[in-house]
């Protein structure tokens, strides 16, 4: 485990291990905010667990669970809402630090300019590609990602007792004999001649 610092207020990384949770306090960290999801790595501890180990050293916690590092929007206000309450410093994690430091990113969007948002990313070694226009969204007030509703098809027209048009045949159509193309040929003078 390394905190990897995004700001002031926030380092990210990897799962901490019991002693590794130590370390955090001792290192002056105020907060865990777990968004890994239990269950999804069998080898680390559940939420629950953490939340009794952190709270034994006088620390806060909380967990909020994130699918991908491009969270849903009501995982991305959680996030945000978790982070709001926590006193500083916090430690965020997950499996990498990855979706920790995307879901802050989402976080402070709607009061930060995300130029300076991308920057701090890039600078603790996160790429921040795909989350430039999520970031430009959220600031204007929009939502992360833009949510489209699924394609409807087009109502089956209903049977009608109107009389069906007559089926007219096709016109024959003549195939025509290859055609020649005839083109200029360069005449002795310099300039193109047309046959006769």
């Amino acid at each position: 485990m390394r905190p990897i610092a995004l700001s002031d207020e926030i380092a990210v990384g990897e799962v901490p291990q019991a002693a590794e949770i130590v370390i955090l306090s001792q290192a002056g960290f105020r907060a865990l905010l777990n968004v890994q999801p239990d269950g999804e790595v069998a080898r680390f501890a559940d939420g629950a667990v953490t939340k009794v180990a952190v709270e034994a050293l006088g620390m806060a916690y909380a967990h909020v669970p994130l699918e991908s590092r491009l969270p849903p929007e009501d995982q991305i206000n959680r996030f945000a809402e978790a982070f709001a309450r926590l006193p500083r410093p916090v430690y965020a994690y997950c499996y990498s630090g990855g979706r920790a430091a995307a879901a802050w990113a989402l976080a402070v969007a709607p009061k930060t300019p995300p130029p300076q948002i991308v920057m701090a990313l890039e600078a603790a070694g996160y790429d921040a590609g795909a989350l430039r226009g999520a970031l430009e969204r959220r600031h204007v007030g929009l939502p992360a990602f833009e949510i489209t509703a699924p394609a409807v098809a087009a109502p089956i027209p209903h049977a009608t007792t109107e009389p069906a048009l007559p089926v007219l045949p096709l016109p024959q159509v003549a195939i025509a004999q290859p055609m020649i193309i005839v083109m200029p040929r360069p005449a002795s003078d310099g300039g193109f001649s047309m046959p006769g």
